[in-house]
């Protein structure tokens, strides 16, 4: 199965199992414009929502955890729950971002969301949640709560 976003008006990423390539059209055709693998670092697993935040970096959810791909830096990273995440198996629904850049994606143990700049502040009801800075080269701070109307109070190193 192959999954795609918008990335601008003229930029598409098609990602497949363990593959992803960006496309630029041209006003005719799509053209290959850059190709990602393991050779760069991505998992060879099926990805199962994708998406590109406000500045360009692509997100994936798969079954090995939160798969960002910077394009301008050309770097691969994969979070899991060594990084704090609750759990690295994500659902089948897509990845959600917000008018403020925020990405919100549900797991099999909860909820993350991955914000920007400045303090951020999380409500769960009874999920458990896991805070990742979007653009930072590793999560700033990450915490998990679980209790029923906790929170979390993330701000930026």
């Amino acid at each position: 199965m192959m999954i795609f976003t918008l990335a601008a008006r003229d930029l598409v990423w098609l990602t497949g199992m363990g593959t992803l390539s960006a496309w630029r059209w041209d006003g005719a055709r799509l053209i290959h414009a850059a190709s990602v693998g393991a050779e760069q670092g991505l998992p060879m697993v099926a990805p199962s929502g994708v998406t590109v935040d406000g500045v360009g970096t692509l997100w994936m959810t798969s079954m090995r955890g939160l798969v960002r791909y910077d394009p301008q830096r050309k770097r691969v990273r994969v979070f899991g729950v060594r990084d704090g995440l609750p759990s690295q198996e994500f659902s089948d629904s897509p990845i959600q971002l917000s008018p403020l850049g925020y990405l919100a994606v549900g797991t099999a143990a909860g909820l993350v969301v991955a914000g920007g700049a400045g303090e951020v502040s999380v409500a769960i009801g009874v999920a458990l949640a896991a805070v990742v800075q979007l653009g930072a080269g590793r999560p700033s701070r990450c915490c998990t709560r679980r209790a029923s109307g906790s929170s979390c109070d993330i701000r930026p190193a």
